[in-house]
């Protein structure tokens, strides 16, 4: 009976408990005639009871486009110099 009893062992490192990690990259599109890759998606999981931490990135380039696309809606500001008022000006 002892003989069927065949224990699955797994022993943790506790200086190195990950267990997988994952690296998704997506492709961004083209910006001044070159391919531009992010990395999209990056996944770690862990033999502990450390919970697996999932990270999403944006697509850099949305970001630059939305930005660069706030940037030309608003107007500049240009302030003009006050007018001189009578009687003060320098001599």
């Amino acid at each position: 009976m002892l003989e069927d009893i065949k224990p699955q062992l797994e022993l943790i490192d506790r200086s190195n408990p990950l267990k997988r990690e994952n690296i998704e990259y997506s492709i961004a599109g083209f910006s001044d005639g070159e391919l531009v890759i992010y990395i999209s998606k990056h996944t770690l999981e862990y033999r502990d009871s450390t919970p697996m931490k999932v990270e999403t990135f944006d697509n850099p380039l949305e970001n630059q486009q939305l930005k660069n696309k706030n940037n030309e809606s608003k107007p500049t500001a240009k302030s003009s110099p006050e007018p001189e008022k009578e009687g003060t000006g320098t001599l």
